[in-house]
């Protein structure tokens, strides 16, 4: 089933407990088609589009910050998940939110799933980091040539390019990615990935919390991990694989979200 309207867009499949699954930036609720097979039989999985992003409404107005994001993503879980609880799982930005989530409504978390989140020590490592990704990249987030460089993106230059860097199982999705709008790809990254508090979000937190980290994913991350003593009150999972672990390995986490 997939809605839209006053809440953002989200499709509910299986039936059981309630396991919301957030994406990551440039994406979609679509990121979440290898794994979400693997968990309907026992569980009801509701996928969200963020707002600005897939199918939800994109308000050129808004701010795109942890406020506006985690306002629409409750209004959503109110509706198709009730007072809960469920079990929430993010990758990358939507980690982030849903890290953001539960500390403000932890009483409607049952446990917590954070898959390959930015893990940065402040907006000027986040900026130093991402725009090192590459030319195309620094361009388009952070050179003011969105605009140009995400439609050019869609193109055949930007098939190429997305089939020479997303895992196998996500070929065929590229389209997914360029959902969202310019406004929500700039806002989103300076008001969320450079603004993240994650230690403060974390002392809010009452549930168990797996914290996955791919191996292969930035070294900047693992650095964090084992420094930072916000991290020592979650579960932290190393595993083989890059920053798209859902795709690379849907089955070990699924078994995470049966078990974490």
């Amino acid at each position: 089933m997939r809605v839209a309207g006053r809440v953002l867009n989200y499709e509910v499949s299986g039936s059981g407990p309630v396991v919301v699954l957030l994406h990551g930036y440039l994406c979609s609720l679509r990121y979440w088609d290898c794994v979400k097979p693997l968990l309907v039989e026992r569980y009801t999985v509701v996928t969200i589009d963020l707002l600005g992003f897939g199918s939800s409404m994109k308000p050129a107005d808004s701010a795109y910050d942890y406020a506006e994001h985690v306002a629409w993503i409750r209004r959503t879980v109110e509706e198709c998940a009730g007072d809960g609880p469920i079990i929430l799982a993010g990758h990358s930005m939507g980690a982030l939110l849903a890290l953001r989530y539960a500390a403000q409504y932890p009483d409607q978390v049952s446990r917590l799933l954070l898959v390959n989140m930015p893990l940065f020590a402040n907006a000027a490592e986040a900026r130093r980091e991402l725009s090192g990704t590459s030319l195309l990249y620094r361009a388009g987030l952070y050179w003011g040539l969105h605009l140009l460089i995400w439609p050019l993106m869609r193109n055949l230059l930007g098939r190429f390019v997305m089939r020479q860097t997303l895992p196998l199982n996500f070929r065929g999705m590229e389209a997914y990615v360029f959902a969202g709008t310019a406004e929500a790809r700039a806002r989103s990254l300076r008001n969320v990935i450079e603004r993240q508090d994650i230690a403060a979000d974390m002392r809010e937190l009452r549930m168990p919390v797996a914290l996955v980290v791919g191996k292969e994913d930035r070294a900047v991350y693992q650095q964090n991990v084992s420094q930072g003593e916000c991290y020592r009150g979650c579960e932290v999972l190393m595993l083989d694989g890059g920053h798209h672990l859902p795709l690379e390995d849907p089955g070990r986490l699924a078994q995470m979200l049966y078990g974490a």
